[in-house]
């Protein structure tokens, strides 16, 4: 698989935990901010794999 495809699974998993931990502290009282907590989570998520992945560890 290339970097990009492998970081966009790791970038959706850690999105969707993020979120779940995040709804049930809050007890989903705000969705949206939960919504934008864990697509920048996501982000994040994926510039740190696709950076370990290519540049780091040289795959792809």
């Amino acid at each position: 698989m290339t970097p990009t495809l492998t970081s966009l699974f790791f970038a959706a998993g850690v999105a969707g935990w993020v979120y779940s931990q995040m709804a049930r502290r809050t007890g989903s009282a705000n969705p949206s901010s939960v919504f934008i907590m864990s697509g920048v989570a996501g982000v994040i998520a994926f510039i740190f794999f696709f950076t370990l992945l290519k540049y780091i560890l040289h795959i792809g």
